[in-house]
């Protein structure tokens, strides 16, 4: 069965629609990308810094924190930091393993 020329013609800009709503969501990802990534690393950093120093607070003396705080403390808010930047790596920059 022939396409008519009108056919074609409507086909060729729901086409044109579709690469336009592509280009447009790319566009948007982009954007998130350049805002939030350095966030995040600007996120890890401050938590790094954190951590330093809590554990030099607390070496120092100046900071009195059982053994069993500071495991708990370190382990359980690391691991939500860095279960946030995975989840956010994969969205922000899907594509690869």
């Amino acid at each position: 069965m022939a396409e008519t020329k009108e056919q074609a013609e409507t086909k060729d800009q729901a086409d044109a629609r579709y690469v336009a709503v592509l280009v447009l969501s790319e566009q948007e990802r982009m954007k998130a990308r350049r805002f939030y990534a350095p966030a995040f690393f600007g996120l890890s950093c401050l938590w790094l810094v954190i951590v330093t120093a809590l554990l030099y607070l607390n070496g120092s003396s100046r900071l009195h924190l059982s053994d069993t705080v500071l495991i708990a403390a370190l382990t359980t808010t690391t691991a939500n930091i860095l279960g946030t930047l995975l989840v956010v790596a994969k969205y922000l920059f899907p594509g690869g393993n």
